[in-house]
């Protein structure tokens, strides 16, 4: 689907202050791997500086709730131009700005809702359109877990439940697909890549359990749904610390 002169809606006033280009630029000076040409994937009516700041605002305000990606990471990748021929990479990142533009605002950006909802579901549509293969799932990745996560989150947020579920179940199909349950699965991998799963397994398994059919989330009182979100960010905090001190 082509969109004619997409543009991204502005920061709404009082957003968090966008540093994120400096931070991006600071990449620069550690030593990247060189870029290889391939084939460009990327819509050539989205460019990665209007995206910079909505990945900003992830790491401001959402981080510390679904704290799944790294910083870091997403900078070299781009840098590495990852997103322009990797349709793993640049789905997740699109799905990941449609994520940031669609949580709860403060009272001063409630204006800004409809526009960014527009522009969100552009985003989730490219998004879908990028990843899909027909042998889509053949070779799971941490990128198409999190992307089918992310828009699971968008349309759960939009009220779109039966969409939302079956993207959830999309999500935790591939983790089980690349034995994210099983602990032995874990050993021989990294400390980084290490963590990238544990972070996404338990985000995974405590937003199914909260978000069954037998026990949607939407039906859970104010306070139980506060407690299980607590819950799961203690827990989370609990095993990223035993795999640092393992």
């Amino acid at each position: 689907m082509e969109f004619s002169g997409f543009l991204l809606p502005s920061l709404p006033i009082g957003s968090p202050i966008d540093d994120s280009l400096d931070a991006f630029t600071a990449i620069h000076e550690q030593d990247l791997s060189p870029v290889v040409e391939c084939v460009e994937i990327w819509p050539k009516t989205i460019s990665q500086e209007a995206l910079l700041p909505w990945i900003d605002v992830y790491f401001k305000r959402l981080h510390s709730t679904v704290p799944v990606l790294s910083r870091t990471m997403i900078y070299q990748e781009m840098l590495l131009r990852t997103h322009h021929h990797g349709p793993q990479f640049g789905a997740m990142l699109l799905a990941l700005c449609a994520f940031t533009m669609t949580q709860p605002v403060q009272i001063h950006e409630v204006a800004s809702t409809p526009s960014r909802s527009v522009q969100a579901r552009m985003l989730l549509e490219e998004s879908i359109e990028m990843r899909m293969t027909v042998d889509f799932g053949e070779h799971p990745s941490v990128y198409m877990i999190l992307t089918s996560f992310l828009i699971f989150a968008c349309l759960f947020g939009h009220g779109e439940h039966k969409g939302a579920h079956h993207r959830l179940k999309e999500a935790v199909d591939l983790a089980n697909s690349l034995s994210m349950h099983l602990s032995q699965a874990y050993n021989s991998l990294d400390a980084k890549t290490r963590e990238q799963w544990l972070r996404t397994h338990l985000v995974l398994t405590v937003t199914e359990s909260v978000c069954s059919p037998k026990t949607p989330f939407y039906w859970f009182p104010r306070e139980s749904r506060y407690q299980c979100i607590l819950h799961a960010r203690l827990q989370l905090l609990v095993v990223l610390d035993e795999s640092r001190s393992s």
